[in-house]
Parts: C-alpha cells; structure tokens; sequence
C-alpha cells in the first residue's frame, strides 16, 4: 500500500518538500533513484508542466534533474516550509494565544465581506470583550492575566466551525468572523460561547473567573465592513454597560424579542 502524501505533483512552484516514497516497481522511477533522487532528500520544485512540455525540473542539493510530469504521480513527498513561509506565517498570528491577529483580520474581513455580497450571503460578527479583565490584572498579575487570555483564545477556536475565523482584536478584545452565518444564529452561537466561557478553568481557581460580553452585528442589509465593525463595536458597549456578562446586538429588540 502506497503512504499518504502529496504527489510530487501538488506541490507549489518553489516550494520545499521531502522525497517520502518512490514507487520503483516504475522502471522509470526506480532510475530516478539510481540517480540520486530517493526517499529522505529535500527537494525544490522548480517548474511542473503535464500539458506542454509535461517536464518537471527539481532542484536536488545543488543539482538540477528534470524529468516526465507522469512520474510525479509515483513520487509521494511531505512539504517542508521554508523560513520565508515560517516568517509569513508567523507574522498571521497573535503570539500570545494562537489567535490571528488584527492586521491578518483586516485582510480576511475585506476579502469575504467582498464575497459575502457578491453573493448575497449572510455574513456576521462577534466582538468579544473579557470582563473585568483590568481587575484580573490587577488582582492577580499580569502573568494570571496572559493565561485567561490564552484560555478564552483556545476556547473560542475550539468552539466555532472551521469555516470561521478568530482574531486577538486587541487587548482582551477577540473579534469572530461567521460566512453564511446571520443574526439570529449568530445571536445563538454567541451565547453559546458565553455560557462555555463561564466553565473555564483557571488553575488554581478552577472556575468562575472568566465572563465574557459580547457585540454582534451582520448582514443584510449590506453596509460597508467598517460601519459593521463600527455597529459590533456600539453592541459591545451596550452589553458592558448593562451589567456585562451578555450578549447584545445593534438591533438589540430584534435579537430578544425574535430569538
């Protein structure tokens, strides 16, 4: 049975990957391998092309070896990323709690707002704020205080689809992104999340540390990205300043009267 993996195939232009399994019950191939090109060696995809020239040129070590596009398909690899794409990855994300963070988030929102209405799909917002959170820091140190974040962080990314996205917005602020996702549901999930934040445990307090409030707002109608962010933001402020520990909404009668 072959292993799982890529073909050599899938592989981006350019990227790095390691040679897994090489099928040499292909004559071809297993001359490939008496050629040096064997399992365990890093290779660099440097062009593949099964339409015209049906080549692929690799990059092995500090040699070229190019050969028939057809025997990508014996040829099983694991991608290796490179420092560049480490780097760039890493630039994504908010150290602290795994989270995407702010800058990443104004490149995802603008890209599927821009679908959301090309498409007329529903598309929402949750902006969450941690209570209290100046009085865990001060009560407790800042190093207690980077721990409730890493909590609600992890909790909130294992809670949502994998369709959604979670962004550190900020401070204690998170900030979800919900594609097809509108008011109503949103309204659900969002107090969902908040009853789920209340059971987090906080060593060695265990529980009933950590509230959460929570803005939302989505669409239709379709308003620009800011002026949802903007109204998310205004229903932050709405839950905090009713007592905190809740979930509101910019048409905060809709979401209790009709949910």
């Amino acid at each position: 049975m072959k292993p799982d993996g890529l073909f050599l195939g899938d592989l981006y232009i350019g990227e790095l990957a390691e040679i897994v399994y090489m099928d040499i019950n292909v004559p071809a191939v297993k001359r490939l391998r008496d050629m040096g090109l064997k399992e365990g060696i890093l290779v660099e995809l440097i062009s593949y092309d099964p339409v015209i020239n049906k080549k692929v040129l690799l990059k092995v070590n500090n040699a070229y070896l190019g050969f028939e596009s057809e025997l990508a398909n014996f040829i099983r690899v694991r991608p290796i990323k490179s420092f560049y794409h480490l780097y760039k990855e890493s630039a994504m994300y908010d150290s602290l709690t795994g989270c995407l963070n702010r800058n990443t988030a104004y490149l995802f929102l603008a890209g599927e707002y821009e679908k959301a209405v090309s498409n007329k799909l529903p598309f929402s917002l949750i902006l969450i704020d941690i209570d209290n959170f100046k009085k865990i820091n001060d009560t407790y140190g800042h190093d207690f205080g980077d721990r409730v974040l890493r909590k609600v962080g992890e909790m909130l990314k294992k809670n949502i689809r994998r369709t959604d996205n979670v962004f550190r917005w900020g401070g204690e602020e998170f900030l979800i992104l919900m594609k097809g996702v509108n008011l109503k549901q949103c309204y659900l999930i969002a107090e969902r999340l908040r009853e789920l934040a209340k059971s987090i445990e906080i060593s060695p307090f265990g529980t009933g540390i950590v509230t959460i409030s929570a803005g939302i707002d989505g669409t239709p109608p379709y308003i620009s990205m800011d002026e949802l962010l903007n109204r998310a933001d205004k229903a932050l402020y709405m839950a905090k300043k009713r007592g905190k520990n809740m979930v509101c909404t910019f048409y905060w009668r809709y979401a209790n009267e009709n949910v």
